[in-house]
């Protein structure tokens, strides 16, 4: 198992919790399957920061007060990192999604129960055609 790769770079696309949850996951396995648990924590860390590539270690270097003793406290200091961070965009997209739903069958609701013929044809006019 000595002649395993370590897993690749970290790439950080439009969803960094997931590539770190899935980064994160590779590492620990590669760690266990090429008994480097039985390493000095120093070599672990350099490895770690090694295998990461740039962009891990340029926000390793912003971190306060890390300590290289200890592997997990790095690992932890990546999680609180990447956690917080989401997508704003996508977060926003999927609510403006919801409140359009919910807005349109308040309005189709409405609109059903309506007598006035004008309101009815709108609601026609809007309905999607089913094919």
């Amino acid at each position: 198992m000595e002649n395993l790769s370590p897993p690749p770079s970290l790439k950080l696309n439009s969803n960094p919790v997931e590539s770190w949850k899935q980064w994160k996951e590779l590492f620990q396995l590669y760690i266990e399957m090429t008994s480097l648990n039985a390493e000095p924590v120093s070599q672990k860390v350099a490895i770690l920061l090694h295998v990461t590539g740039e962009e891990c270690l340029e926000i390793y270097n912003t971190f306060d007060e890390v300590s290289s003793d200890s592997l997990n406290g790095i690992l932890a200091k990546f999680e609180a990192y990447f956690f917080p961070q989401r997508n704003i965009t996508y977060e926003c997209q999927k609510l403006f999604l919801l409140v359009q739903r919910v807005v349109r069958e308040i309005f189709r609701n409405s609109l059903a129960d309506s007598k006035d013929p004008y309101l009815v044809l709108l609601l026609y006019r809007f309905t999607p055609v089913l094919e």
